[in-house]
């Protein structure tokens, strides 16, 4: 009767050490590469285009030294379904190929704190051969931070690069509110303290008091607390700072590639009242770009290589390197972020955005849904296109690829593809969160060919999905009211 009020389960403790992080990082380890299915944002950061602007980046850094066997190594941290780093030895390799460059002065480390993650790459048909290769290979993480950096640092190259994508967001962080440091506790349902936390992580309330006695502050925060006397509400990454420096200190020659939502100056800094911490699959918040900047040892290079007001791109290194000439995962992020909102294009322009988004699978989908209804034949640049996207496939649990392609051919009236894809995708086997979206495919696909009571039976099954339950039933009243024609 009670299990659904809340019920605070944490004392107030200083937004650093509390119990959230400990409880994202067991979430975490629990779901492995399934923790992806769950509203986690990663497409930007995933994408092709973003890999390619990686791999131009590292190559660069990687001709200031001679080569020598393995001597590079590239660290995915928090590599999850291992998708970018998929797609980063594939640019990799087609740099090598096209400077007469052996692959293997690179390896690609595939780090997270997940054994679910390390068995996933494993059998993961575009990861495994790979692996085989030896131009990726898994690294286990500890979850402590501060170990986990040491053990990068000393893994045995003259040469480091460690991504992070979306990965500082997730830090332990010090919240400070008109000068006073802050703390957080938690709460959650009763019916998930039995009598630890054991709901999902969407159940946590987060709230916000001052620490009463203020702890003691060190250098750094002292010096920060100066900088932003002025401001009402920030935060100081201390976290990120440590292991930021801690592999700028220990690792030789470092590049540190960083996509993250943050602030890059003081005056943008614009925090709530719990300090920008939202849930999107796992809790996170906005970056203090400024403080990490201003923390760093003497001589150490800070980049803004993109910014967009969702993602910021930032190159960290020992020595200046120049942006290369392509996308950035900043310029990715608005990209993405305009084409979503299109409609009514036509096949050209569907054919030109394959092209901008260097045929990256996502492009599918967003072609799917802005691709205007009308019998258009599929040139040979289009063709050409879609297998170019094909080619750079990559498996995932929930993967509607053929689905957004047999949507393509069912909104230009090809419909033996159109039927091929989607008879295809019947055969794998799938989730059955997925079922929805296949049904109501298949039902507006049997409209469109006059199969009317075929249809009906489709779209009545999509009814019991949540997520296609309005658009099937705005149909099925369609087709009790009138004859369809080609109506949909």
């Amino acid at each position: 009767m009670f299990g659904h009020l809340l019920k605070s389960f944490t004392p107030v403790t200083c937004f650093s050490s509390s119990a959230l992080w400990e409880i994202i990082t067991q979430n975490y380890q629990e779901s492995g590469e399934g923790a992806w299915d769950r509203n986690i944002p990663y497409a930007v950061t995933n994408s092709t285009l973003t890999a390619k602007y990686h791999a131009q980046l590292i190559f660069q850094h990687a001709q200031s030294t001679r080569y020598q066997q393995h001597q590079y190594g590239v660290i995915d941290y928090g590599a999850g379904v291992g998708q970018h780093a998929y797609y980063l030895a594939k640019s990799l390799q087609d740099i090598c190929t096209a400077h007469n460059h052996p692959i293997d002065h690179f390896v690609i480390y595939l780090a997270d704190i997940s054994d679910k993650c390390l068995a996933h790459w494993l059998q993961h048909p575009e990861l495994a051969p790979l692996i085989e290769q030896g131009v990726l290979r898994p690294l286990p993480l500890s979850g402590d931070w501060l170990q986990d950096a040491a053990m990068i640092s000393s893994l045995p190259h003259r040469q480091h690069c460690v991504i992070a994508n979306y990965l500082l967001d997730s830090m332990p962080f010090h919240a400070y509110e008109y000068g006073l440091k802050q703390g957080v506790s938690l709460s959650a349902p009763r019916k998930h303290l039995s009598p630890c936390f054991s709901g999902p992580l969407s159940s946590l309330t987060l709230k916000t008091t001052i620490l009463n006695p203020q702890p003691q502050t060190d250098k750094i925060e002292k010096s920060l607390q100066q900088r932003y006397h002025n401001i009402s509400r920030f935060t100081i990454p201390k976290t990120a700072i440590e292991c930021i420096n801690h592999l700028l200190t220990h690792c030789p020659d470092l590049l540190t590639i960083i996509n993250d939502k943050g602030y890059i100056t003081p005056e943008e800094i614009d925090y709530d009242d719990v300090f920008n911490l939202t849930f999107e699959g796992s809790f996170s918040t906005s970056v203090n770009f400024d403080a990490i900047k201003h923390c760093l040892p003497p001589k150490v290079h800070f980049a803004v290589h993109g910014d967009s007001p969702r993602l910021k791109t930032i190159v960290i290194s020992h020595n200046p390197l120049a942006p290369p000439n392509s996308l950035t995962c900043a310029d990715t992020t608005s990209l993405y972020h305009l084409m979503k909102g299109q409609s009514n294009l036509n096949l050209s322009m569907c054919d030109s955005i394959c092209k901008i988004l260097n045929y990256d699978p996502y492009s599918l989908e967003l072609i799917s849904q802005a691709l205007a209804e009308s019998p258009t034949p599929i040139s040979e640049s289009f063709k050409k296109a879609l297998m170019k996207i094909h080619n750079n496939h990559f498996s995932k649990r929930h993967d509607y690829h053929l689905l957004h392609l047999a949507k393509i051919m069912r909104k230009t009236r090809h419909y033996d593809n159109c039927l091929t894809y989607l008879e295809s995708y019947a055969r794998k086997k799938r989730p059955e969160s997925e079922n929805g979206a296949y049904h109501l495919e298949h039902g507006i696909f049997l409209l469109m060919t006059n199969q009317s009571e075929q249809a009906q039976q489709s779209l009545t099954l999509a009814k019991s999905d949540t997520l296609t339950k309005k658009t099937a039933e705005d149909l099925l009243q369609k087709l009790q009211r009138a004859d369809t024609g080609n109506e949909y």
